[in-house]
């Protein structure tokens, strides 16, 4: 029997008891994952739920807590692992559904690292994203104006054009940043993380993580091949991506303060590329400026006048989500999804890690109802969009939720967010607006069902088809 000291608050929890050694039947492996069940519900939430407080409540102290907590799940994880490998070292020979979960509890755990190499790693990992969240610089026109974080640097570069106060903004964060968090320390915690991989039998981390896209399990893929698909897959984009390129660059090219900047045929300079943050581009911002027809609203533009006209506010964003979701057949959100979420940035003097907008199944157990969402959301149709995106992944947790706790996840990581992405592309439509939610956007629409006029695309279509590629292609690099 092994007996699990597991905090915040203190938990005895029994792992198992009476497992025969090195070989065991499908029916004991059946009734060890019955038992592991709520306790790897229960420490995943503890984790979950100190997490949770960090990110909205960025202080020192929570800080400590999660990092805490991040070190208990370890250790958790650390056990289960063990006990696999001493217990059920035939697991490779079960059925399909049981392998998969011997398989992802055999490697997500810090195998036989030394204590002191996973606190040194959990620390690490908590030091690495505090200094992340919180490092802020002066604005550029008011010197004594201090304390701009991700949050606000995001707005910014998503409504400054000006070339040298975007270029200060950028190397002045990425000069406080690298500060804060500079290589070495990056280095060291990813010497842990190599460490890890290499006791769960990887070459190196990035070959772990690849392993999650493994499709069912095949014992002929390789994390080698799968890069080599990804560089493929870059080729064919590369040329839809370079002609983008080319026109965005000419059209910048077009503003004088802009023209001796930028070289005819070369690059277009990082900040004028890129907003701050995880993954996010601000290419958009260069939309209304550069759209192929100057004078033709898209859906982003007149959506937005429509969602303030209204007088939208961000819950009521979030409500049109739910009832968009709820007439697909998809499940309403929980009293705890209502009660717990942040849809916008609180106005009470907390630092909160608003970049980027987060989904959160906080984990406890089958039957789950406990569902968040974290937005620092404006009235919008970037949020509008951004907003369903997000309630897509709650409706994916709750359609889960009874599943066993290795199956209470995406396929591979990239197919969460392909769930996200795909429901929030109908709701930016004409025909969304004034049909569904009743709010005029200047559209000649139809609302007869199957009514489709012409296949012919409209500026108007070709303007928000032009500001998609500028939001989605730039991000496949």
């Amino acid at each position: 029997m092994v007996l699990l000291h597991i905090g915040l608050p203190l938990v005895w929890l029994v792992l198992s008891a009476g497992y025969s050694c090195t070989a065991s039947s499908e029916d004991d492996a059946l009734e060890y994952l019955k038992n592991l069940e709520p306790q790897l519900s229960h420490a995943c939430n503890l984790e979950k739920q100190a997490a949770w407080n960090y990110v909205t409540n960025v202080t020192e102290e929570t800080k400590a807590l999660a990092a805490a907590a991040s070190l208990e799940f370890l250790n958790f994880q650390a056990t289960v692992q063990k006990e696999i490998l001493e217990n059920f070292s035939n697991w490779k020979l079960y059925s399909s559904s049981l392998k998969r979960q011997f398989q992802h509890l055999s490697i997500i755990g810090p195998g036989s690292m030394s204590k002191a190499d996973q606190d040194s790693m959990s620390l690490l990992k908590a030091k690495l994203d505090s200094d992340y969240a919180s490092t802020t610089i002066c604005e550029y026109k008011n010197p004594d104006n201090c304390g701009l974080g991700l949050g606000h640097l995001d707005k910014i570069f998503n409504t400054i054009t000006d070339y040298d106060e975007l270029e200060y903004y950028w190397i002045s964060w990425y000069n406080a940043m690298s500060t804060n968090v500079n290589a070495s320390m990056y280095s060291e915690y990813m010497y842990y993380q190599n460490i890890l991989a290499r006791h769960n039998g990887f070459s190196d981390m990035s070959e772990q993580w690849l392993t999650e896209f493994n499709p069912r399990d095949s014992p002929n893929w390789s994390a080698k091949e799968f890069k080599k698909e990804q560089i493929n897959l870059w080729k064919e984009i590369q040329p839809y991506y370079n002609i983008l390129h080319a026109y965005l660059r000419m059209k910048i090219r077009e503003n004088p303060n802009y023209k001796d900047k930028i070289e005819k045929t070369g690059s277009i300079p990082a900040h004028l590329v890129r907003g701050f943050g995880l993954s996010r581009s601000s290419m958009t911002q260069y939309y209304e400026t550069t759209k192929p027809f100057p004078d033709a609203q898209s859906i982003m533009e007149s959506g937005t006048k429509a969602l303030n006209n209204a007088g939208y506010t961000v819950p009521k964003i979030v409500k049109v989500s739910e009832d968009f979701f709820n007439s697909l057949g998809l499940s309403r959100m929980t009293d705890l999804f209502w009660e717990n979420s942040m849809f916008e940035d609180p106005k009470d003097g907390r630092v909160v890690n608003c970049v980027p907008p987060f989904e959160w199944d906080m984990c406890n157990g089958k039957d789950n109802k406990d569902f968040r969402i974290k937005v620092c959301g404006e009235v919008n149709m970037d949020y509008m969009t951004i907003i369903h995106h997000e309630m897509g992944h709650m409706e994916y947790f709750m359609e889960y939720t009874n599943e066993n706790y290795i199956h209470r996840d995406g396929a591979n990581p990239g197919f969460h967010e392909g769930v996200g992405n795909l429901f929030s592309l109908p709701i930016s439509t004409p025909r969304h607006f004034q049909c569904v939610l009743g709010l005029d956007v200047g559209r000649d629409v139809d609302c007869q069902p199957n009514d489709i006029k012409s296949n012919i695309p409209t500026p108007e279509d070709i303007n928000y088809l032009y500001e998609l590629a500028l939001d989605k292609v730039t991000k496949t690099l």
